[in-house]
């Protein structure tokens, strides 16, 4: 009974075997390994200072194995650092630890780890917009766009993977490409207030001071406690009424 949830191996994912799924499992070797105890003591006393001392060993054991592996688990870094050692060709744990990289802002090997990724499984979506954000973050636009493009032809459902591409246009100042993956974040996720914001901005570098206006007041509204917002707002607002003044028009 408490192995049935690991049973359907197609649904747990890419990560079928790990540890995690032996907590509920090992019940019943527990309650096994009791019984036997028990049995064994029942039916040969003498026999249970012997046991006792196996089980104080192999308690000591395996504490000692937690106890070591509890340094592994002291962050993302030190896990898929020793996770990469042992599955060296595993894209999902280049991926994990190319991100533990990038949090370190260990950007060149970080990028180096996300094309490895990449190379073992290409069509890993996260591999391309993580590497995309280190790109992004080391000055290498284009080659972060590039791969910006790669991750929303991946996965097009997915709002902050055309949200970060949007941020990378708007860098090389592309406002019209900016636009479209803008909108298309804020469609797929309505309440994404930094999209909202971004898109305002695209439309006032493009003259549209109205639709500019609109998003600003999303963002503002999704957000009120972000003073940003409520000045990007202020500011379109102020160059609408300057346009629509007298003399302003020239």
């Amino acid at each position: 009974m408490p192995l049935l949830p690991v049973f359907y191996i197609q649904g747990l994912g890419s990560n079928a075997f790990t540890e995690r799924y032996l907590y509920l499992s090992s019940v019943g070797f527990v309650a096994i390994l009791a019984m036997l105890l028990t049995r064994i003591g029942a039916m040969a006393p003498q026999g249970t200072t012997v046991l006792t001392v196996l089980l104080v060993l192999l308690t000591g054991l395996y504490s000692s194995g937690t106890i070591k592996r509890n340094a592994v688990w002291k962050s993302d870094y030190t896990l898929f650092e020793d996770t990469l050692r042992k599955s060296p060709d595993s894209a999902i744990t280049h991926e994990k630890f190319a991100t533990a990289l990038l949090e370190r802002n260990e950007l060149d090997e970080s990028i180096k780890h996300y094309r490895a990724a990449i190379t073992l499984d290409y069509s890993y979506e996260d591999s391309h917009t993580n590497l995309a954000i280190a790109l992004y973050r080391k000055g290498l636009i284009d080659q972060a766009i590039e791969e910006g493009r790669v991750a929303v032809t991946l996965n097009p459902n997915f709002p902050e993977t055309h949200f970060n591409l949007a941020q990378q246009l708007a860098d090389r100042q592309l406002w019209a490409e900016a636009v479209q993956e803008y909108r298309t974040a804020v469609s797929l996720d309505p309440n994404f207030a930094d999209a909202h914001n971004g898109l305002a901005f695209s439309y006032a570098m493009t003259g549209s001071v109205d639709k500019a206006i609109e998003h600003f007041e999303a963002a503002r509204r999704l957000a009120p406690d972000n003073p940003m917002y409520q000045k990007n707002l202020a500011r379109a607002l102020k160059m609408k009424q300057d346009s629509s003044e007298p003399g302003r028009n020239r």
